[in-house]
């Protein structure tokens, strides 16, 4: 098998997954509305999917440090093809709320394909490695909401249906075609280099590190604080349908998939991953706010389109600093802790954005989203501070080399 093959395999394994994703997200307040939901309760269910997320990503991002990334992405898509089925049949606000459980518990594929990737790249090319991935998600997001849309025609079930067939065909592809990446060229580990909890929790009294974590945690709050809404949004600003709102998701995706494709690995190369990030958060701390504001579908475009590109530089440069700073062993674990903190930012900013929009108004989810990326921009200047004037982006001192290849 090839070098690049494994990551082939895994990039298209994360395109079906977000397309799945993608179908549903959209059109999921709205199905929740049929069923007598308002804005905070439509909050509510976006919160129970990363409450799930939250306990249980550190769990399954150390069992892949244990047992391996094949088996938990396997059963990752397994069990959210068992979500969507439980979703195309439920008849009840309650249905949706169990569906959106299971798939929260076993959402395990972010964490575990962020280590996958850090398994099988050297550190100079993570953040391009990440980047790759996060364009392989950004297609399935482009298409993924279109298809969404014209499927509504026949019925809400029917994206549902699909997107389950999709897991499981999802499912199939790593049970047959993606390899182990965990030890690949050293076989079983030694004792020393064996996982465990204790020392990686310890890995999180490194400053640098706490930062990022943090960091990470403050992007994620700032989106939950309008993504539960926005569609809601989009019908009380502009008077958009679920296919339109579907439609807006995918412009997204199409700017997304362009900047990480051409443009990350030679900003990384320019600037750097902290420097990178800083620039980003500053796009993100004056277009979040700016993303209430226009009145006529070129502006919406126009803020769109800042914001994808913030978010389209930002994540793959934290999640390779975030990498590279974790000893190979514990990978999985760590990634596993920035998505359960990423999941707690949206367990309190969904409702909490349906709250501000059901008592305030339309405009101040936005507003308060900038304040919340104004806190992280600190952060990230900080770390440019801390990293000093020769910044290397240096691991921590086991992470030279790349897991499998130490």
């Amino acid at each position: 098998m090839t070098a690049r093959l494994p990551l082939t395999i895994i990039l298209v394994n994360v395109f079906l997954d977000l397309f799945s994703f993608g179908m549903i997200i959209p059109l999921l307040p709205f199905y929740a509305q049929e069923q007598g939901a308002s804005a905070l309760i439509i909050g509510a269910l976006l919160t129970i999917f990363s409450a799930a997320q939250f306990a249980f990503s550190p769990i399954w991002g150390h069992l892949s440090d244990v047992v391996g990334r094949r088996p938990i992405i396997l059963g990752s898509l397994i069990g959210s093809g068992l979500s969507m089925l439980l979703l195309a049949n439920a008849y009840s606000i309650l249905l949706i709320f169990a569906a959106r459980t299971l798939a929260g518990v076993t959402s395990a594929n972010v964490p575990t394909t962020e280590a996958y990737i850090a398994d099988t790249t050297e550190p100079g090319q993570r953040a391009k490695g990440m980047a790759w991935l996060g364009a392989a998600q950004g297609l399935g997001l482009v298409f993924g909401p279109a298809a969404g849309g014209f499927l509504l025609t026949w019925g809400y079930a029917t994206p549902f249906y699909l997107a389950a067939g999709l897991y499981f065909v999802d499912s199939l592809m790593a049970l047959f075609l993606l390899p182990e990446s965990l030890h690949i060229g050293r076989g079983r580990p030694e004792p020393e280099e064996r996982v465990s909890v204790g020392e990686m929790l310890s890995l999180l009294r490194d400053a640098q590190l706490a930062v990022m974590l943090v960091i990470s945690f403050l992007i994620g709050l700032g989106f939950a604080l309008i993504y539960g809404i926005l569609a809601i949004f989009f019908e009380a600003r502009f008077g958009f349908t679920g296919k339109v709102s579907g439609y807006m998701f995918t412009f997204v995706g199409v700017v997304a998939v362009l900047t990480q494709v051409f443009l990350v690995g030679p900003l990384v190369r320019w600037m750097g991953e902290r420097r990178l990030m800083t620039v980003g958060l500053i796009m993100e701390t004056v277009g979040l706010p700016a993303l209430g504001l226009p009145r006529t579908i070129p502006g919406l475009l126009a803020a769109l389109g800042v914001l994808s590109v913030a978010v389209s530089v930002i994540n793959p440069a934290i999640t390779s600093l975030v990498s590279r700073a974790t000893p190979a062993r514990y990978q999985g674990g760590i990634l596993g802790v920035m998505q359960s903190l990423a999941s707690l930012s949206r367990i309190v900013g969904p409702v909490l954005g349906g709250f501000i929009f059901d008592r305030e108004g339309p405009v101040y989810p936005f507003l308060w989203a900038g304040v919340v990326l104004a806190v992280a921009l600190l952060g990230g200047v900080w770390l440019i501070g801390a990293c000093g004037a020769a910044c290397q982006d240096r691991p921590l001192p086991e992470q030279g080399q790349k897991a499998s290849g130490r």
